[in-house]
C-alpha cells in the first residue's frame, strides 16, 4: 500500500453557511471520513447516530453544547471546548449545538465512512478535496497535526 503525504489549507476549507451548519469534506477513503465542520451561533444538528461507523469530534474553535443518548436510555449532557475531543460510539445517538455568540470548527473523523444506514441528515459537502482512491494510506504533514493538535 502507497503512503500519500497531502497538505491541507484548513482556512481555505472553512466555509460557514447561514442556515445550517457545513460539512467540509477534507478526506475520505474505503476506511474513514474526515470532515470539517463549521457552526455559526444556534447552529444544531438533530438527535442523530452514525450508523455503524465511530466518530470523533475535536472542537478547533469555540465550543458546542453535546447531548449523548446511550442504547439503554441514559442520557448525558456536556459542553465540549477548543482543544476537546467527543468520542460517539456506534449505537449512541447525539446532538450538537452552537450555544455561543462565536463560531465554532470541529475536525470530525468516522470510520468507516458515514453510510446510509445512519440516522443522519442528508446534507451535502459544501467544500471538498478530490483524493484518488487508490491511496492505502494517508500521512498529513506535521504541520497540519501541530495547527489541529497543539494549539496555544
Amino acid at each position: 500500500m502507497a503512503t500519500q503525504r497531502l497538505h491541507f489549507d484548513l482556512d481555505a476549507l472553512k466555509q460557514f453557511q447561514e442556515a445550517e451548519y457545513s460539512r467540509n469534506l477534507v478526506l475520505k477513503t474505503a476506511q474513514m471520513e474526515i470532515i470539517l465542520t463549521c457552526w455559526k451561533p444556534g447552529h444544531e444538528t438533530p438527535l442523530h447516530d452514525h450508523g455503524i461507523s465511530e466518530g470523533v469530534a475535536l472542537v478547533i474553535e469555540g465550543e458546542l453544547f453535546c447531548q449523548e443518548v446511550f442504547p439503554d436510555g441514559f442520557t448525558q449532557q456536556s459542553q465540549i471546548t477548543t482543544g476537546e475531543v467527543i468520542f460517539t460510539p456506534k449505537g449512541v445517538s447525539h446532538l450538537l449545538r452552537n450555544n455561543s455568540s462565536q463560531n465554532a470548527v470541529t475536525l470530525n473523523i468516522y470510520t468507516p465512512p458515514l453510510d446510509a444506514n445512519a440516522k443522519f441528515l442528508d446534507l451535502p459537502y459544501h467544500n471538498m478535496i478530490e483524493i484518488d482512491p487508490s491511496f492505502g494510506q494517508v500521512l498529513l504533514d506535521s504541520s497540519i497535526l501541530q495547527t489541529l493538535f497543539h494549539r496555544a
